[in-house]
């Protein structure tokens, strides 16, 4: 068994559990749904496994089950036909690596080291996920709150025609206020909004985004003042729409794309699932096309792009952490946005441990950090809502 192969495996390991989670969320698509049913119809066990989901039964004794979706043979085997220097960085990223298998009500942690994969049961934390939650500011300063806790039948809303739910904020296509509004999801929170086009923009936490009320009659346009929102823009080939992102402009007429601008990071990036985007600064132009990331460096207003697995980018909005050979503190730098907490790292080169794999966004904080503790490479301490990452 060849690198090659081992990888086609691990990828193979991350699409299966990533369709089985949108399958029991009810967000699957025809052709996704159509792949599962192969899986499941190719090999007696794999059924067994999915059923078993359904069910929610323990995940410590479903752990058996899992091995027939892994197929990577004994990991020490692996490691002795890879001696040689030009395998070493593979087995180092391997070994810090937690492939995570999302079921119903539990996570598996496949931890790659030395000695073996082994399963880690972890226990309840206390620290919550976020969950639905935003800010609706009007033009003249007045907010409504929404989300799971609140009342979304404002009397504000009502008259803007703005219909809203515990998760979904809608505008009627046929409101004639000319003016913009701003919605705003806090640390911890996430949000969905429908425009009057029937654009639909998913928003994640600590994200501002800037929107007419009605679209101008030759061009849509809204600003992404900050944070990170992914687009499913109606096509209309008369009127291109724009997302403004401080000094660059997407270009659009009907497409789906993923836009990251956290103000901490030095970099925007647009990653394409489908359709085309054309992106734009002051001094250079691109195009991008579906699978490919365009990064833009905001210190040196540099603009360049390359080919990526969308999935890895877009996941967040299906209820799911995906991280591929991601360092330690992006991880994090998640981890404090949806769970609301700061972390703190007691020795800097901790951050750029590299994980891979999935995790599932309703489970707690404790649960996540009790599977990241298990790579025997570091251990947490939490007071309030401050996490001190250290080394073991």
């Amino acid at each position: 068994m060849d690198k090659q192969h081992i990888m086609e495996q691990e990828q193979l390991i991350s699409k299966i559990s990533r369709l089985i989670v949108k399958k029991l969320n009810n967000s699957i698509s025809f052709e996704e749904d159509e792949m599962l049913s192969k899986w499941r119809a190719s090999k007696e066990k794999n059924e067994e496994l999915f059923q078993r989901f359904l069910s929610s039964y323990d995940c410590s004794r479903d752990y058996q089950y899992f091995q027939e979706i892994k197929k990577i043979n004994d990991w020490e085997n692996i490691q002795q036909k890879f001696v040689h220097k030009r395998i070493f960085i593979w087995k180092y990223l391997m070994r810090f690596a937690a492939i995570l298998l999302i079921g119903v009500g539990c996570i598996w942690a496949m931890v790659k080291i030395s000695s073996g994969d082994r399963v880690v049961p972890v226990a309840k934390g206390e620290v919550g996920p976020g969950c639905s939650k935003a800010v609706l500011t009007f033009a003249g300063g007045e907010k409504v709150i929404l989300g799971e806790n609140h009342s979304n039948d404002s009397q504000l809303l009502k008259q803007y025609g703005i219909s809203a739910n515990d998760s979904i904020l809608v505008y009627n296509e046929n409101n004639r206020v000319n003016e913009y509004h701003t919605l705003e999801v806090p640390r911890g929170g996430e949000y969905i909004l429908t425009l009057e086009d029937g654009t639909k923009v998913w928003i994640n936490a600590e994200t501002i985004i800037k929107y007419p009320v009605q679209f101008d009659r030759n061009v849509r346009k809204v600003l992404l003042v900050g944070g990170e929102a992914y687009f499913c823009v109606s096509k209309d080939e008369k009127r291109p729409f724009y997302v403004e992102c401080k000094d660059m402009n997407i270009r659009v007429t009907g497409t789906e794309f993923n836009v990251m601008a956290y103000p901490e990071k030095d970099r925007i990036e647009t990653t394409l699932v489908d359709g085309g985007v054309k992106i734009s600064t002051e001094t250079e132009e691109l195009t991008l096309a579906p699978q490919e990331q365009a990064i833009y460096l905001t210190q040196n207003n540099n603009l360049s792009k390359k080919k990526v697995d969308a999935k890895y980018f877009v996941s967040w909005k299906d209820g799911v952490f995906e991280f591929r050979e991601m360092p330690l503190e992006d991880v994090i730098a998640q981890l404090e946005r949806w769970y609301n907490v700061n972390f703190t790292f007691q020795d800097e080169n901790l951050r750029q441990i590299l994980f891979t794999g999935a995790v599932i966004k309703n489970k707690s904080l404790i649960f996540i950090l009790d599977i990241i503790k298990e790579t025997q490479l570091i251990d947490y301490s939490i007071i309030e809502n401050m996490v001190l990452i250290k080394r073991k």
